[in-house]
């Protein structure tokens, strides 16, 4: 209130009146339009800056519901491609075991086969020769007599040994068969066989050689390692001509031993070469001098090499002879080396 204020100070007071013309003159100047525009601006970029942090809101929470979605689906893919890889492998081994189902009863087949046909012929002759003997013994020479007990006792041996290796097949087909890996000396394991089987040779003046280093050693059953060598070396004589040779090496190829059994027998045909590891097909021949076989003991030998992990092979030239190889894995020591004492050496010298 200024009631009083000009007779206490006297003091005049100007009092300026704007007019509605002059008001007017403000909002209609650039001054006003700027301004006004700069809050219209400012009101915006308020909205815009609103509505913005309401969408990244809103998007913010898609954007969580997609990403948990995603891994939902990604895991429920996982799981699925798991099941359909699972599924997989159990029909893949389902058809293994169909596979192996139909080649083990196709094998049983042949296998019977070939015992009918193996067995029938021996027992045939040895029926024959008995019964020569029990009914015309006395008219008989003593030549002759003999040479009939030769082919009883040749007829004899090669049942024996047929029923040998049917008995070992059938171990190895319903894994009855132990299996004892351990440290085995090569060059040992060959001089036994081969003076084992010396006789064999020297009835057809075959040399015997064995040229494994001493200091050989192989990581295998032994049973089936002298199985193996027993069956190798008896059909390297069995092939070979009187007066050849048998020779025995091994050289070492990573971690295993590559031995070979070597002759210069009567070889192999290219075409008969597939047929000798597989008891499916029927393949038997006689020696040089005519001894049998039951044409199982390669078969029996493939599978027992590959027990240990190694395999069998052959190279042969018809006329030139064979050589048999296979591996066997080395002997690695976890401790100080066993020696095998001098005089063990020394008894096969």
């Amino acid at each position: 209130m200024l009631t009083g204020y000009f007779i206490k100070n006297s003091k005049p007071i100007n009092i300026a009146l704007v007019s509605p013309e002059a008001s007017l003159q403000f909002f209609q100047s650039d001054y006003f339009t700027i301004l006004f525009i700069a809050l219209v601006l400012v009101l915006l970029f308020v909205g815009v800056r609103i509505v913005m942090v309401s969408h990244s809101r809103k998007n913010g929470d898609i954007q969580k519901e997609i990403e948990l979605k995603t891994l939902e689906l990604e895991r429920m893919s996982a799981s699925l491609q798991d099941e359909i890889k699972m599924r997989k492998e159990a029909e893949e081994r389902l058809m293994e075991e169909i596979e192996k189902l139909k080649e083990t009863n196709f094998n049983k087949d042949k296998f019977f086969s070939i015992i009918s046909h193996d067995l029938k012929s021996p027992f045939q002759g040895l029926l024959g020769f008995t019964e020569l003997l029990a009914e015309e013994y006395d008219t008989l020479d003593e030549e002759y007599r003999k040479n009939l007990i030769k082919e009883i006792r040749s007829s004899s041996l090669h049942i024996y040994n047929l029923l040998l290796n049917v008995l070992e097949w059938s171990r190895l087909q319903t894994n009855r068969t132990e299996f004892n890996p351990e440290k085995v000396n090569l060059w040992l394991e060959i001089e036994e066989i081969k003076n084992l089987l010396m006789i064999n040779a020297s009835n057809k003046n075959i040399t015997l050689h064995n040229e494994v280093s001493r200091d050989c050693y192989v990581l295998a059953d032994d049973n089936m390692l002298r199985s193996i060598i027993h069956n190798l070396l008896s059909n390297a004589i069995k092939f070979t001509k009187p007066g050849g040779y048998v020779k025995f090496r091994a050289s070492l190829a990573g971690n295993f031993y590559v031995i070979s059994v070597i002759d210069n027998g009567i070889g192999i045909k290219p075409d008969d070469i597939g047929k000798i590891f597989s008891i499916g097909i029927q393949y038997s021949t006689v020696g040089t001098s005519n001894e049998k076989g039951t044409g199982l003991g390669l078969t029996l030998c493939k599978e027992m090499i590959e027990k240990h992990g190694g395999s069998i092979w052959v190279e042969s030239k018809v006329g030139a002879g064979s050589s048999f190889r296979f591996t066997l894995p080395k002997y690695r020591a976890q401790s100080k080396e066993e020696i095998i004492p001098l005089d063990l050496f020394n008894n096969y010298n």
